[in-house]
């Protein structure tokens, strides 16, 4: 009898472990402490020597060993001793000024000191050979110019940039991946002007044009849109959507060839000045067409030093500009040699895209015609073209635009770029200010009109001694002192006269609902506040929409949905209802539901999203501040008094405003306290407890308060709430806001919220993002987008006994599961289950990600009918589809063990590996037999769906793991046990839910790839039968799970697989210590 069982050993990562599917090992070949050592470049000399010698022995034994030849498309080998052989090449002058690379600035960060250099402008650390530090010699010093489309990834990955790069990309030897230090590219300007090379990309401007309309054109919108965000997905959409250009040939010939809206099929006026305005890249529709070759060369000083990349001719002129830097001839091979693998290419192109008449042609090339100018000043400029060069380049450029490639003036005036530059290439010292809220949500949303003001007549930005933020919590009269401010909000009376002082001229910024727009480093956060009492009434007023199906077209589906809970669902339609209904005697005696209870107490409080103004509180905006900020406080009953005292606190003179001014004529309305019952009055005190507590932590913290005025406040609140104003704290705890905190206000992404600490506070203080667990294990490595769950979550503030651990085994609806969650996964809504579950589930386990604490509370596993498992892990790892595309977008090393299974042996479908590879009639090599019986047994791997098993993620789990489960066949049923178990609602999903819809399921494969015959389903089951006795386990452990749920699900395996009857199997468990230590990965002991 096999024992199935496996004790958790307690492994430790080696470099004599690491396998073909194991983490990068990552060591530093020479400590910094020898740099500044006379004697250390001959000791790193040898040491490199040494290392050469040994690299070569290593790779050519295992290139002899494994038959492949090459890697990118050149020799492995190679690579390695032309990266020796040009590193050493290059003899510096004496005298020569080298360039520490450890010690490279940004320029970037000059010109935007409040933006962040994205990380594909960068280079890796191990981008070269040797990591940095490395000096190189000043006078070579190298920009990349990337213009879009003209396989400038391509290239950028070769010399070691962070760009769309495969996976297994090999840097290029020699000294331009060297010497290439910084890139330009669309609106990241992140070159040292007086650089001496700046390298060109360039390609026909024709071929790049169609290129650049295919890509800019969003395949899947509403992908677009939750990847890219709001801002480029309405650039996006002006153009490709509203004006339904499918193809360039479309939009040439309805939108440049009819220039009359009467002409049949042609595109309204405005679409036709799009059209135009794309061609000439005057307007922003999409970054490959705005961002052209006019930009890019009038973005480079104007003397500068121009070397180029030609797409068409990539190996000859990266040779010459190698040649150019001191390094070897042909160091990336003959010119005919294919060496450089594409990066970054639109594989959703068809040929459709690619199809231009003649007379598009000739339409488009008229409007390029400035850039074809542009094209033909670079080839002009290249140092390192000679004449037959360009001449080739240029009689390419006739094939295409004849009269373009000729002329020397165009029909076209050239465009007047001085704004764009100013806006997107930037320049010190004239650079335009980011928003804050804009820089921190990278493009997902616009910063509102209503937030800014006219900068023109007031400041952007001031010092941070003097800068005032201003702290708008709604229905508080902060509209009314918004308006004297100078932004641009909604009905401001005097629109446009200007406030004298310098109050208006230092308040820059506007925090207001979910839109923090601040300086962290601001001296001052101004709030408008009001009694607690009168602000709900109002704000509770203001979010009541009286029409409701105008406030559904015009705040959308999501904020209908929150109001309509609360003011629809349930009978509250004034505060008095809110109060007698949803709070007197818990609701007793009425027919109030238990839900609609819990809504009322959640909308004082401002746990329940059902309208802006109440969600949006006092604590809210005081948590939401940085910790240790000097507070301003107007109050709306005393508002010019405050003023005036907050004018003084800035510098200004102290009674700038006389009672008898202008400014403030409120333009908000809201009821009286006075409208309320006292009993009613009571209550709502009573449940304010805490907000009342924060507004008086708000006017102590005061600076432009004495303390008469403010117990003059508290005075005033005591007339409404005595009790509230007399105590400290309150019978209910203050609630924790963490997740609403992420999600509204959003912090940097390396940073975290303390847990709270119960006490009422001004800000909240931070602290770095601990590395993950996963990170832990593999501190050279990140964890990917997909394996986290946006903060809001807030999963440090999750109970230490309620912590769980989602194991999303492959092919098993784990996608599904983990969507519904909150993971990152892939998607198709951000549609999150409601209940204790998604809280809880705090990390993910996934093929070789483990990023689970051991000390997990619970490891909830999804699984399958292992035979309908493996089925579906056939067929989504079978890349035969399209070959390229996948080697592509996974690299080498995925391609070669999807290789080995799917192109060298003859399956193309499951039912053939079964008939030819495991029948004993079949007729498969012998090595394509052994790697069917191994694909299925999980022990070689041809596909992480296959090889990361149940036996893989069970094993890799802590062997006295809490386990429960989610059946693929039964996920409402058992998510609801899940839920119930976690101390959650017993039936949280009903029959109609709607949240559990399949994601990334494999629609590629018919019904032939699923079929099996009953002798190959057979074959099958009796190699699966160690991986069923691993899933009858998880499923006995689990938890959740009765004993007439584990033998329903047995039983139903047995319809498939006979063998799932029996307890033991003819052959032993695979031995998988080797996997578990190279993709599970253990912390170093």
């Amino acid at each position: 009898m096999c024992n199935t069982t496996k004790e958790r050993r307690p492994l430790i990562r080696t470099r004599e472990t690491a396998s073909a599917f194991s983490r990068p090992y990552v060591r530093p070949m020479f400590g910094h402490s020898n740099r500044d050592d006379k004697n250390s470049k001959y000791r790193r000399a040898n040491q490199l020597q040494c290392v050469k010698l040994f690299a070569l022995s290593t790779i050519g034994a295992l290139l002899l060993a494994s038959g492949v030849a090459t890697i990118s498309k050149y020799s492995l080998l190679e690579s390695v001793r032309l990266r020796g052989k040009a590193a050493n090449q290059y003899s510096t002058p004496a005298g020569e000024e080298l360039i520490d690379t450890s010690s490279i600035s940004h320029p970037f960060y000059d010109i935007w000191p409040y933006e962040k250099l994205p990380a594909w402008a960068t280079k890796s650390p191990s981008s070269t050979l040797y990591p940095p530090p490395y000096e190189i010699p000043a006078s070579k010093q190298v920009c990349l110019v990337h213009v879009g489309k003209t396989a400038g990834s391509t290239i950028g990955c070769q010399l070691g940039f962070n760009l769309h790069c495969s996976p297994d990309r090999v840097v290029a030897p020699g000294l331009l991946a060297r010497y290439t230090t910084h890139m330009f590219h669309t609106n990241i300007y992140d070159c040292p002007d007086d650089v001496p090379y700046y390298l060109f990309v360039v390609r026909n401007p024709l071929e790049r044009i169609k290129s650049a309309f295919a890509y800019d054109k969003p395949k899947d919108w509403d992908e677009f849109r939750s990847t890219m965000g709001e801002k480029y997905y309405w650039l996006r959409k002006r153009l490709y959507d509203d004006c339904s250009f499918d193809t360039l040939e479309d939009m040439a010939l309805r939108g440049l060839r009819n220039q009359t809206t009467d002409a049949k099929g042609a595109a309204d006026p405005e679409c036709q000045r799009r059209a135009v305005a794309s061609l000439l890249g005057t307007e922003h529709f999409g970054c490959h067409f705005y961002y052209n070759y006019q930009f890019h060369v009038e973005g480079i000083p104007s003397n500068a030093t121009i070397v180029t990349i030609r797409t068409e001719h990539i190996v000859h002129d990266w040779n010459t500009v190698e040649l150019e830097l001191g390094g070897q001839d042909n160091i990336m091979g003959s010119p005919d040699k294919a060496v450089v693998k594409k990066n970054n290419v639109n594989t959703n192109k068809a040929d459709s895209d690619k199809f231009l008449s003649d007379e598009s042609i000739i339409e488009i090339c008229r409007l390029l015609c400035n850039d074809i100018q542009m094209y033909k000043e670079i080839l002009e400029r290249s140092i390192n073209l000679d004449k037959a060069q360009i001449a080739l380049s240029m009689a390419d450029l006739r094939a295409s635009c004849p009269k373009e490639a000729s002329a020397s003036t165009c029909d076209t005036a050239k465009p007047d770029i001085k704004q764009k530059l100013l806006e997107s290439r930037g320049y010190e010292g004239q650079t335009k200010i980011v928003s804050p809220y804009e820089k921190h949500w990278q493009g997902q949303w616009n910063l509102p009109d209503k937030m800014t003001k006219d900068y023109t007549k007031y400041p952007a930005k001031t010092s941070p001694d003097n800068e005032v933020c201003f702290v708008h919590v709604g229905k508080g009269a902060g509209v009314s002192v918004g308006c004297a401010l100078g932004f641009n909000l909604p009905d401001c009376p005097n629109s446009g006269s200007l406030t004298s002082g310098l109050l208006p001229q230092y308040t820059t910024r506007q925090f207001h609902c979910g839109i923090y727009d601040c300086f962290d480093d601001s001296a001052y956060y101004m709030f408008v506040v009001s009694n607690p009492v009168a602000r709900f009434i109002a704000a509770f007023n203001s979010d009541m929409p009286t029409d409701w199906e105008a406030f559904r077209s015009k705040e959308g589906d999501r904020q209908y949905k929150f109001h309509k809970e609360l003011f629809q669902d349930c009978p509250f339609n004034s505060v008095e209802e809110l109060i007698s209904l949803g709070i007197a005697n818990n609701g007793l005696g009425n027919e109030t539901s238990k839900e609609c209870q819990q809504r009322a107490l959640g909308a004082i409080d401002g746990t329940g999203h059902f309208g802006t103004q109440m969600f949006y509180n006092y604590q809210y905006y005081a948590e939401g501040l940085p910790l240790g900020a000097n507070v301003i406080v107007i109050r709306s009953e005393h508002t010019i008094d405050d003023w005036n005292s907050a004018e003084s606190t800035v510098g200004g003179v102290s009674h700038i405003l006389r009672s008898d001014q202008s400014q403030f004529k409120s333009v908000e309305s809201g009821s009286a306290v006075s409208d309320l019952s006292e009993e009613s009055t009571a209550l709502l005190c009573e449940k304010l407890c805490n907000e009342i507590q924060v507004y008086k932590k708000i006017i102590g913290a005061a600076v432009n308060l004495s303390p008469e005025e403010k117990g003059r406040s508290l005075d005033e609140l005591k007339e409404s709430c005595p009790k509230e104003v007399a105590v400290d704290s309150c019978e209910v705890a203050l609630p924790d806001i963490t997740s609403k905190l992420y999600l509204s206000r959003g912090y940097e992404e390396n940073l975290r919220l303390d847990l709270p600490t119960g006490d009422v506070t001004i800000g909240r203080s931070l602290h770095p993002q601990p590395p993950s667990p996963y990170e832990q294990i593999w501190p050279d490595l990140k964890l990917p987008l997909y394996m986290k769950k946006d903060r809001q979550f807030a999963i440090e503030s999750v109970p230490s006994d309620k912590k769980t651990c989602f194991v999303h085994v492959g092919k098993t609806a784990g996608s599904t599961v983990g969507c519904a969650i909150g993971f990152n996964l892939h998607c198709s809504s951000k549609v999150t289950a409601a209940g204790v579950f998604p809280m809880y589930a705090t990390h993910m386990f996934h093929a070789q990600m483990y990023d689970c604490e051991d000390d997990s509370a619970f490891f909830v596993f999804v699984v399958r009918n292992p035979l309908e498992r493996m089925i579906s892990a056939f067929n989504y790892d079978n890349p035969s589809k399209d070959w390229g595309k996948f080697r592509v977008e996974y690299g080498e090393k995925h391609y070669q063990f999807r290789k080995k299974l799917y192109m060298d042996c003859p399956f193309n479908t499951f039912d053939d590996l079964a008939q030819l590879g495991l029948s004993s009639n079949g007729n498969a090599t012998a090595e394509c037999r052994n790697r069917a019986a191994a694909a299925i047994e999980g022990t070689e791997h041809f596909g992480c769906h296959f090889f990361f098993n149940y036996q893989y993620h069970l094993e890799a789990i802590p062997t006295d793991a809490t386990i429960m489960t989610i059946r693929t066949e039964h996920l409402v049923e058992d998510w609801n046990s899940v839920e119930y178990n976690l101390g959650g609602e017993r039936e949280i999903l009903g029959t109609d839910q709607t949240v559990l819809t399949y994601t990334n399921v494999n629609t590629a494969s018919g019904d032939e790839f699923k079929h099996l015959s009953n002798d190959s389903m057979e074959l099958i089951c009796e190699r699966l039968c160690n991986e069923i006795q691993v899933y009858k386990k998880i499923l006995r452990r689990s938890i959740n799970l009765s004993e007439k749920q584990v033998n329903e699900s047995i039983e139903e395996l047995i319809k498939s697989c006979a063998n799932a009857a029996s307890e033991s199997c003819p052959s032993p468990l695979p031995d998988i210590t080797e996997k578990l230590t190279n993709s599970r990965g253990y912390l170093k002991t």
